[in-house]
């Protein structure tokens, strides 16, 4: 597990794990440490040339005021290469505050060996 993007009371963890078939499952959970709710969450994702991503819709649009962890979203990635570039992404995240719509991005060069 490791902390990708924390910023304004949201915090993004990733966890990784590799599958038999060479592709790696990235499990992104959101937390709120706010007192009021996020809504309208849109979590974005973006990989180098020759890495594939597919990202599966978060479990919720709605990250609920102090909760840690309770919404989730899956992505599946395979880095055709990862002998040469280790896995980068670029996020873009989106949500609404108290009525603010709020956007920022992000980057994440920090992935584990061989992923």
């Amino acid at each position: 597990r490791m902390v990708v993007y924390e910023k304004d009371g949201l915090k993004i963890n990733f966890a990784c794990r590799k599958e038999a078939d060479g592709s790696c499952t990235i499990t992104a959970t959101f937390s709120n440490a706010l007192d009021a709710p996020m809504t309208d969450f849109l979590l974005e994702a973006a990989v180098l040339k020759g890495v594939r991503l597919a990202v599966q819709p978060a479990t919720s649009a709605v990250l609920p005021p102090r909760s840690d962890g309770s919404v989730s979203q899956r992505m599946s990635v395979v880095n055709q290469v990862a002998a040469e570039k280790g896995l980068a992404m670029k996020l873009r995240i989106k949500y609404s505050l108290n009525g603010r719509k709020i956007e920022d991005c992000g980057q994440v060069s920090t992935f584990p060996a061989g992923y």
